[in-house]
């Protein structure tokens, strides 16, 4: 082979992926398992407090102190997780880093351009992480809240006030909600009006259902009524919700695989071709036309992937 870089590339690129994916599905089992044994020994000793007034006063100013576009990308880190999501995107971005690196070192052999392009690359890939990680952690909560609401109503159908209930549900439940949960209790026993609480909850979490939630619980503080009832019937809405975007979910599938398939199809078929034979692309490269095309590709793949995203994805 004429191209013993090309090797080297494959081996690095097969390497990297086998040990994140090992990372992945190591971490994940064992990362759970320590946050519910430190949950255990809190609540037996009694010590169970996952955020204070400090924290909660910190978080309030700097939400205020901050520029728009800067509160967004906290808002956007906090819903992802917070500290909890910094490992994948580090992993996420040094391995971005370094395969965009080598790979335009290779292609254009200037350090320049390549520095500049895989500083592009591996900050691109770490705001994609930090999007899948929020995904992820708002569909965990969406599954998780019609038990948080459930279980709100059999506290509070047994006696307890809403703040008991609440907390309650930061007991017994696993994150997020017994986390975000928690806080929300904290927050209310400094001092916070119930509606701000809830409002800062909706903001920590950013899952839309918590607007009916909240909603309900401030309505029915400033009007009265039977407040149990008012939530097992939100509670039964949002699960009629859940199991319809379960289906469209579900229905969608075929959609979304097509386009993963025609995305990746590409560029797996460029890198065959290329480890076939390294002159069928190499006595092009650097072609004006060959780039415009290149582009041209690109572009019309954006495009394509936009088209097919709003086919297979409802709002219900």
């Amino acid at each position: 082979m004429n191209e013993p870089w090309l090797v080297y590339f494959l081996i690095f690129g097969a390497v990297f992926i086998t040990v994140q994916y090992g990372y992945t599905f190591f971490s994940r089992d064992i990362g759970a398992r320590v946050r519910i044994n430190r949950r255990l020994a809190d609540i037996q000793t009694g010590r169970y407090a996952p955020y204070s007034a400090p924290s909660i006063r910190r978080a309030g100013r700097l939400n205020e102190s901050l520029p728009a576009p800067i509160r967004w990308i906290a808002a956007l880190y906090i819903q992802a997780g917070g500290k909890t999501v910094i490992p994948a995107v580090a992993i996420a971005m040094g391995g971005a880093f370094a395969s965009t690196f080598l790979a335009l070192l290779l292609l254009r052999r200037s350090l320049t351009t390549s520095a500049v392009g895989a500083v592009l690359a591996a900050v691109g890939v770490g705001f994609a992480v930090v999007i899948v990680c929020r995904k992820r952690r708002i569909r965990k909560f969406s599954e998780q809240l019609p038990e948080v609401i459930e279980t709100i109503v059999r506290s509070l159908r047994a006696g307890h006030p809403f703040i008991v209930a609440l907390g309650l549900v930061a007991r017994e439940l696993p994150d997020p909600a017994g986390s975000e949960m928690g806080m929300t209790t904290d927050e209310i026993a400094y001092g916070r009006e119930i509606s701000t609480a809830l409002e800062n909850l909706y903001d920590r979490v950013g899952h839309e259902d918590l607007r009916f939630f909240a909603t309900a619980v401030t309505i029915q503080s400033q009007t009265g009524g039977n407040l149990a009832e008012i939530l097992a019937r939100l509670s039964r809405l949002l699960r009629e919700r859940f199991r319809m975007k379960r289906k469209v979910r579900s229905l969608s599938a075929e959609g979304r695989m097509s386009a993963l398939v025609l995305s990746a199809f590409p560029f797996v078929l460029g890198g065959i071709i290329t480890l076939m034979s390294p002159a069928y692309y190499g006595e092009v490269w650097g072609h004006p036309i060959f780039e415009l095309a290149l582009y041209g590709c690109a572009v019309s793949l954006m495009i394509g992937n936009f088209i097919m995203y709003r086919m297979v994805n409802f709002r219900i």
